[in-house]
């Protein structure tokens, strides 16, 4: 298992895009990749040292809980198109940071609370930059760290599931931890693969009537 210290499994959730590899090993170092089904070799043959097949978005996401919490270690999940992390000092000020700095503050902070999930803010816009935490506020999946739990994702999503996994922690657990502190910088829409491969109004809206469903209030 890949850690970087206090008990921690690293893995990148790819799809598509074995280009990012060389980026993301100078960047994050030692991770698994958790990629889509028949992909595996593609990915090695870009550089990956330790690739397992998952399958579509959730199904992948689970898969790193699963193996994460077998081995009783905390998951941390990480899009594969990480560009920078800023940490905010001030509304005015930030500095750069790298992945296992961000990584260990979060996992530090999260072990000071109740809660299972930790993550980051949708945005990288300073100006909404006002207090450390949020407890009970949207956790984006591009960057996450999970401590063990039996919550999972819910694999008929395959967008969104980040908010009904979010939501999952506000009821099972009271809240979920967001950093703003925490500001990582992802390249996303302009990335070929991954979820741009099938985004779209119509599987947007499909996703978000399950999400109303579910969580009607």
């Amino acid at each position: 298992m890949n850690r970087i210290s206090l008990k921690s499994f690293v893995t990148i959730i790819s799809s598509g895009r074995p280009e990012n590899v060389s980026n993301m090993r100078k960047k994050v170092g030692p991770a698994t990749w958790i990629v889509g089904k028949g992909e595996e070799q593609s990915y090695k043959d870009a550089g990956a040292l330790k690739v397992i097949e998952g399958g579509g978005l959730t199904e992948s996401r689970n898969l790193a809980l699963k193996l994460a919490f077998k081995n009783n270690l905390n998951c941390i999940q990480l899009d594969d198109d990480l560009e920078n992390i800023d940490f905010v000092i001030s509304k005015k000020e930030t500095r750069e940071v790298n992945f296992v700095q961000a990584a260990k503050y979060m996992v530090k902070e999260l072990d000071k609370s109740d809660y299972r999930l930790a993550g980051v803010s949708t945005t990288t816009n300073l100006y909404f930059f006002h207090k450390a935490f949020h407890y009970n506020a949207f956790i984006i999946g591009c960057f996450l760290v999970v401590k063990k739990n039996p919550l999972m994702f819910d694999e008929k999503l395959n967008l969104k599931e980040d908010y009904d996994y979010t939501l999952q922690h506000c009821e099972k657990y009271g809240g979920a931890l967001r950093c703003n502190r925490i500001m990582p910088h992802f390249k996303h829409y302009t990335n070929k693969g991954g979820v741009v491969e099938y985004r779209n109004p119509e599987t947007e809206q499909k996703n978000i009537r399950r999400l109303k469903r579910k969580w009607p209030n």
